[in-house]
């Protein structure tokens, strides 16, 4: 009898085991499942974020191209005025160089005027 009342309490402590382990296959199976859905709400959050940074990435590389066009046509363009400005210089120094030959040639003239009129 005592064989059969032992065989009895391990058959129970078996069967506790069983439904302890069914339980708690179950919560890992309800814990994986949550988890799953988990992934799958970051996964579309990563997406979105990820969408985002490209398009600021975009913008901002448009934005940079953009700046530098502006920053090229500013040097263009005073390169262009400074290239102006050395050749008005250049005029004004000849105006004034032929002003002052010409002031020389009268100011002869008027001399041989006057050395011939006397």
């Amino acid at each position: 009898m005592t064989d059969l009342h032992s065989l009895h309490e391990t058959l129970d402590e078996l069967k506790s085991r069983d439904s302890d382990i069914a339980h708690s296959l179950s919560s890992q199976i309800s814990y994986i499942k949550n988890l799953d859905s988990t992934v799958k709400v970051n996964a579309a959050g990563i997406a979105n974020l990820s969408n985002n940074v490209k398009d600021i990435v975009i913008q901002s590389n448009e934005h940079y191209q953009q700046e530098n066009r502006d920053l090229m046509w500013l040097n263009l363009t005073l390169f262009g005025q400074s290239r102006i400005f050395i050749a008005v210089r250049e005029l004004e120094f000849t105006l004034l160089s032929c002003s002052s030959e010409l002031m020389n040639c009268l100011q002869q003239y008027n001399m041989r005027f006057k050395a011939n009129c006397l």
